[in-house]
């Protein structure tokens, strides 16, 4: 495996460890803010400049609440958060023993760029019609 590969790999690990640790080390305040556990005096900003700014959500809402809620294990929750949380929590979470497999035993991972985009954009797909649909309901 080349060295941009390797990187690439080990980016995409870490940043799946990371947020599945954040993940679990969050809670999700009544007033729907997101704070460290134990530090409910303290909440973090707001992620989505969207919704802050402009005061609409957009296709993410939620996704961060809801992660916490899947992690926490309130799938209640979490699907009131955001419908789709639990496919993307499912990708992260996935990402875990695909890149370990593939820094580990790199002839084992085929890279396939022609699936991987088709899966992208099915995935964003799906994201924007979930906001779509989200709009109309309301």
């Amino acid at each position: 495996m080349d060295r941009n590969a390797a990187n690439h790999h080990r980016t995409i690990l870490l940043l799946a460890v990371g947020i599945v640790a954040a993940a679990c080390l969050l809670q999700v305040l009544p007033s729907q803010r997101v704070a460290l556990i134990g530090l409910a005096d303290y909440p973090l900003p707001h992620s989505c400049l969207s919704r802050s700014l402009l005061g609409w959500n957009c296709p993410a809402c939620g996704l961060t609440r809801s992660f916490i809620h899947l992690f926490h294990g309130d799938l209640q929750a979490a699907w009131e958060s955001h419908r789709l949380g639990w496919l993307f929590a499912a990708i992260v979470v996935g990402q875990i023993p695909y890149r370990t497999v593939a820094l580990r035993h790199p002839s084992t991972i085929s890279h396939r760029r022609t699936w991987t985009t088709a899966a992208i954009y099915a995935t964003l797909t799906l994201l924007v019609l979930n906001w779509l649909v989200s709009l109309l309901v309301v």
